[in-house]
């Protein structure tokens, strides 16, 4: 081979998502303690006019055994959840297309079912585009 690598190896970049015009990442990080038996749902972000947001992933995590739950809402309804059920820094998570249209409010609930306080990390991440 010209490039000098062996013939068995074979160079590869690792594939990336490309943005349009008009569109950007986007991401936020909520980290709080919850006691326990507690449940709150926090507003995490406002879609801005003229915008859309596509939420593309989602993951929490605690350090704590036993389980937890968390959802994502628009506005004042659940979208999607996910159990948060083992002490890892990343244990669970989900990818798909939630959508979030301008005006919209994006939150999430975190539900603490044991009976000690816990230490919570959730992350979404997503694409902010035109409309």
């Amino acid at each position: 081979m010209a490039s000098g690598f062996p013939d068995y190896y074979s160079a590869s970049a690792p594939a990336r998502t490309g943005l349009r015009a008009g569109q950007s990442r986007w991401s936020i990080i909520l980290s709080t303690i919850i006691p326990p038996g507690d449940s709150g749902l926090v507003p995490l972000y406002t879609v801005p006019a003229g915008k859309q947001l596509i939420m593309t992933f989602f993951k929490g995590s605690k350090r704590q055994p036993g389980i937890a739950l968390g959802y994502v809402y628009r506005d004042t309804a659940a979208t999607c959840g996910l159990y948060i059920d083992v002490p890892m820094v990343y244990n669970t998570g989900e990818s798909g297309g939630y959508v979030f249209n301008e005006g919209e409010v994006l939150g999430f609930s975190i539900n603490n079912l044991l009976s000690i306080n816990i230490n919570v990390e959730v992350m979404l991440q997503g694409t902010l585009t035109e409309v």
